[in-house]
Order: structure tokens, then sequence, then C-alpha cells
């Protein structure tokens, strides 16, 4: 499935939740199932630092292909992970270069995520996608 694909696809399953508090409980379940991250990954070079929880994320690239993990003490800051992951695992890295920012504020425009995060939240969400878009 292509980057645009599982986005779109994510788009569609979030706003089909009839409210916010179904998004975020969606949102809740999803991070409740991170795989976690190790220790030693926990560190300056992958913590979040626009967050006040203790939220680290590391997007790599391996053989071409896109892995997110992540870690966070907060369970909405969690669920952004996974959702990252849903939407960025198993990708070609040069379907994020052909699509940086286009796929980012098209996201946010048919979510309205963004503007119904805390601000800590949302600097912590913008962060890690720019380090999935640094890629």
């Amino acid at each position: 499935m292509t980057l645009q694909e599982k986005q779109t696809e994510f788009i569609e399953l979030f706003n089909s939740l009839e409210s916010w508090t179904d998004r975020f409980q969606f949102l809740i379940d999803i991070g409740s199932g991170l795989d976690g991250l190790p220790e030693v990954m926990k560190c300056t070079l992958t913590q979040i630092t626009s967050c006040n929880s203790r939220t680290f994320f590391y997007p790599s690239v391996f053989d071409g292909i896109v892995h997110i993990r992540g870690w966070s003490n907060s369970a909405i800051m969690s669920g952004l992970i996974a959702m990252l992951q849903m939407i960025f695992n198993g990708c070609q890295v040069d379907e994020i270069w052909e699509a940086k920012i286009l796929n980012t504020i098209d996201f946010h425009l048919r979510t309205d995520l963004i503007n119904n995060l805390t601000e800590q939240r949302k600097s912590g969400l913008l962060e890690m996608i720019n380090r999935v878009i640094r890629l």
C-alpha cells in the first residue's frame, strides 16, 4: 500500500468516528499497542522536546523502507506515535520525499486533528512529523 493510500485509509477511519471523544479514545487504544522502545534508545537524540510528556520518537530507513519506533508516558502521545506508524511504517522513503509538505497539510485539513490538540501535543506531533519528512 502506498503512503497516499495509507494516509487516506487512516483519514477515512479517523473521520468515521462520530465525536472527538471517540477519536481520542481511538488514539489511546492504538497507542496502548505500541511495542515500546528499549531504554538505551530513550535519549536526548530521540526525545521530543516540545512536549510536556516523556516522549521518544525514532524514525529510520533501512533498505529504503521507513520504520517508526517510539514511546511515551502519555496515552495521547502514544496514540499519535501509533498513528504515524500506521501511516509511514513500510513506506518507501522516496514516497515521503515526493509528498513531504502536501501530505502533511492535506492530512491536517482533512482530519482537523491539529486544531483539537493541546499546544504541547500539537508541537510534539509536528516535531515527530518533521523528523519523518527529513529522513
